[in-house]
């Protein structure tokens, strides 16, 4: 299963780019877009549909629950501090990646989340779980989930699928021009 990252903020310093995407967007995109208020969750959002469209199309509607959905594919898409991350598939997915702080208070947290005493990795591994099972579930009727793990830098990436997967990280060059 492929996974596309780009960086966040390398696309936010393509002003070009940028101005194209937002030419792009849906006018349901284009006013969720501008009901953002924070400017990073913005660039998140841009972000996401920057790898839509790049690596899928224009041929997807977004739903009530943001779910985004597409003719015969399903869609999954994530994003955590610098990186957001996109992956389609013929069958239902769920997507999470988490950057894995070091500040983080995972023994507390997972305490808290019934993950009992874990590493690090395996904390990440858990918590992205979780959250790749959501976007899975919330998307078919399943109730079991095979998970395929892959560090990327300092992130937790998990994809959540119906069937055993590989996942093979495909990185956005985006480049600042000048």
């Amino acid at each position: 299963m492929k996974v596309f990252i780009a960086d966040i903020n390398s696309l936010i310093k393509r002003r070009d780019l940028l101005s194209d995407l937002k030419t792009r967007l849906s006018a349901k995109d284009k006013s969720r877009l501008e009901a953002i208020t924070n400017q990073r969750r913005a660039h998140e959002f841009l972000a996401g549909r920057y790898l839509i469209f790049k690596y899928f199309g224009n041929d997807f509607d977004v739903l009530k629950n943001a779910r985004i959905v597409a003719k015969n594919k399903y869609l999954s898409l994530s994003h955590s501090k610098d990186y957001a991350a996109f992956a389609y598939a013929d069958t239902p997915i769920g997507l999470d990646i988490e950057y894995m702080s070091p500040a983080r208070d995972i023994a507390k947290i997972a305490k808290r989340m019934g993950f009992g005493i874990c590493t690090q990795i395996e904390f990440y591994k858990k918590w992205t779980a979780r959250e790749a099972d959501f976007k899975l579930f919330s998307a078919s009727h399943i109730t079991a989930a095979h998970h395929t793990y892959q560090i990327f830098g300092d992130y937790m990436i998990c994809l959540s699928s119906l069937t055993p997967s590989t996942i093979l990280i495909k990185s956005s060059p985006l480049r600042a021009r000048g």
